[in-house]
């Protein structure tokens, strides 16, 4: 909050020397900045390249395929193309545009007379052909949207027939090329039709500042306007913030949904729309509500915290769920939104695997002559691969899709998701005593360890099963036997390690039967002391392994499907940790990730946490015996228990939480970096939207 009471019978400081007074004026002149940015880098919807420019939009050293250029009788400056010549513009061009190549026909100067075929990003988009007895330049316009390309630029081919012009001259000659033009109208027509969006920004921001200067200096007993003026300027500053705040919102939901078209000017306006509204939306909490004046007392900020004072901090559950929505909001804008502006839109996060697989399973429900299958980055898979990917996140794929769509469903699923395994560690940490600061842990295991970030984001399954781990976990030692089951059903559907689950819950109960229980001296001793309430309470895990594999063998003719599958895809061997091996792997900090989760494990031996410490081996163990360079990936199911639980005494401190803001960086650097590999081809991928569609 940005503004504080005036102390009673006490004389104030010049409003100039209010530390509110200066932060308002910084982020006016901020402001003010960004605006004039937006004016200096205005787009330009039309632009016309000339034959020197040709080589030069893009300063990369490379041949373009043009001779030099000639001057005619006219006094028409011109290029001869070869065979192939292309020109190379530095936006991504995947919005319509409209291209006009100012052309004369080789027919003219001797040559032959054929179409001119055009290739946007390597495919025919058109062919275009001047008329062989006009001897001036002639005007061809071609209307396209460019194809997709992983390239953050537009390459635009003129493939010709050549021909010799005399024995003399050894240049093969295609076409003569005097201009291109480019025209961008529909590809910016999303925000420039709406332009009055952020024309009307710079003067709500002068109200806002000019409204809340006069209502502080008059607060301050320096000046004296009528009172009848007060209410009005008071109302008039409130109204212009809101609607600044929705016109700024409206412009950058605009830009966000448009993607890159020009790489400068759309990085700035785009981020100098979120900055307006963020400006406005500080002025609008800020700004009294009541009496024209800055009590914090009057503010929409003071009311929220009042609210959340009387009616939500009392319930720590309720103050868990929204903090935790919120945070998990604010990294989800943090990291989406660098992708955004770097991509150009959302491709990446939906490309990147193993979303599109769990999408195929999504719509083919395991049928190996659904369509989606024959598309290049699917079809060289064989028929019982997608086995690998048990059906529980893909099943809630398809149930959500009518309201979301297939891609964006997998986004609003993590979410979800994410959020309620907060409040389930949160509530596993705190009912238990593992932590005095159940709630900050929480926060903290939405970005950390380091690769927990990405596959919560994007489409993988892992949100769901720590969702469903820790829930049955947490009813486990609740001693809810039933509910820990069907809990444990969902690990089990979700991902093939799920059944681990199983083992560490039965490891335990084992070892409490030998240790609790009459030490007994045989194993028919041992099998009677059982806890047999939890045994059978944990049955649906078995059948929920069960049923997994009916559908496989519905499907495929093969109740043993997953373990039947050619690929290399089980990564365990016999020898202990071969991941370290590094001929192999490309994962050096996997070793530091061993120690941390056994020493996490030693120190819940030590404190006698006997349930949680079978759970994290059943799951660290494995990675000791794997062969892959995505170790920590497939330790995530471990995390909550050898890391979080044992290490809250070290991560509440309050040296942890200095730390963690420099933590949280690091790990979108690292996340953010990412994004930009291990994708499916963007043909395979355009091809699968459609499909999905």
């Amino acid at each position: 909050m940005l503004t504080k009471s005036a102390t009673p019978g006490l004389k104030q400081s010049p409003y100039w020397q209010n530390l509110n007074f200066w932060l308002w004026l910084v982020a006016g002149l901020i402001a003010a900045l960004v605006f004039g940015s937006l004016l200096l880098f205005t787009p330009k919807l039309q632009t016309r390249y000339l034959p020197n420019q040709f080589n030069k939009i893009v300063a990369d050293g490379q041949e373009r395929g043009f001779f030099n250029s000639q001057t005619d009788d006219a006094g028409n400056s011109y290029v001869w193309t070869q065979g192939k010549s292309y020109i190379l513009f530095d936006f991504p061009g995947l919005k319509p545009l409209e291209m006009t190549f100012e052309i004369r026909s080789a027919a003219v100067a001797g040559g032959v007379d054929n179409p001119v075929t055009i290739l946007a990003n390597g495919v025919e988009v058109a062919k275009i052909q001047a008329d062989p007895t006009n001897p001036e330049f002639q005007n061809l316009s071609v209307k396209f949207t460019p194809p997709p390309t992983d390239v953050q630029q537009l390459k635009i081919e003129l493939v010709t027939p050549t021909f010799r012009p005399n024995k003399n001259d050894s240049r093969a000659l295609g076409i003569m090329l005097k201009s291109v033009a480019i025209n961008k109208n529909e590809a910016w027509a999303g925000i420039e039709q709406r332009m009055w969006l952020i024309w009307l920004l710079p003067l709500l921001a002068l109200i806002v500042l000019v409204g809340w200067g006069i209502g502080n200096r008059s607060q301050k007993g320096e000046t004296s306007p009528p009172n009848h003026f007060l209410p009005i300027l008071h109302l008039l500053t409130l109204a212009s913030a809101i609607v600044g705040f929705g016109l700024g919102a409206g412009a950058t939901l605009i830009l966000s949904g448009m993607g890159i078209i020009d790489k400068n000017p759309y990085s700035v306006w785009l981020v100098g729309c979120i900055y307006l509204t963020l400006f406005f939306g500080a002025a609008t909490i800020n700004l009294p509500l009541g009496k024209p004046d800055l009590s914090p007392k009057t503010n929409l900020w003071s009311l929220l915290v009042k609210l959340w004072q009387a009616k939500i901090a009392p319930r720590p559950t309720l103050t868990a769920i929204l903090t935790l929505t919120a945070a998990n909001f604010g990294l989800m804008v943090l990291f989406y939104g660098v992708i955004i502006i770097q991509n150009g839109g959302c491709d990446n996060l939906g490309r990147f695997w193993d979303g599109p697989e769990y999408l195929v399973n999504a719509k083919t429900l395991y049928d190996s002559s659904d369509p989606i299958l024959q598309l290049p980055a699917f079809f060289i898979r064989s028929q019982v691969y997608w086995t690998t990917h048990f059906p529980g996140y893909s099943l809630l794929i398809r149930l959500v899709a009518p309201l979301f769509g297939y891609v964006s469903s997998m986004f609003v699923i993590n979410f979800g998701a994410t959020v309620i395994f907060g409040v389930a560690l949160y509530r596993l940490l705190r009912d238990f005593g593992y932590s005095r600061q159940p709630l900050w842990i929480a926060v903290l295991a939405l970005f950390l360890p380091l690769r927990w970030l990405i596959y919560h984001s994007v489409g993988a399954s892992e949100a769901l099963t720590l969702m469903f781990l820790v829930l049955a976990v947490y009813a486990f030692k609740q001693e809810r036997w039933w509910l820990a089951g069907l809990w444990g059903a969902g690990v089990v559907v979700t991902r093939p390690n799920g059944f681990f689950l199983l083992a560490g819950f039965g490891l335990f109960l084992v070892w409490e039967a030998w240790r609790t229980r009459l030490q007994p001296t045989n194993a028919l001793q041992l099998i009677k002391n059982l806890n047999w309430r939890a045994v059978w309470g944990l049955l649906p895990m078995p059948l929920a392994l069960v049923t997994v594999f009916g559908l496989f063998g519905w499907r495929y003719g093969d109740f043993w499907a997953y373990l039947h599958i050619p690929e290399s895809v089980t990564h365990l061997y016999p020898l202990p940790l071969l991941s370290l091996d590094i001929s192999y792997t490309r994962s050096e900090g996997t070793f530091y990730y061993y120690i941390l989760q056994a020493a996490g494990l030693v120190l819940l031996w030590r404190r006698k946490q006997y349930d949680i410490f079978w759970v994290g081996l059943v799951f660290f163990l494995p990675t000791v015996f794997m062969l892959h360079d995505d170790v920590i990936r497939y330790a995530l199911p471990a995390f909550p228990f050898v890391l979080a639980i044992p290490f809250a005494p070290v991560l509440e401190t309050k040296y942890a939480r200095w730390f963690a803001p420099l933590a949280l960086l690091g790990v979108l650097i690292y996340s953010w970096s990412q994004l930009n590999t291990n994708l499916i081809d963007l043909e395979s991928w355009r091809q699968m939207q459609n499909i999905l569609k």
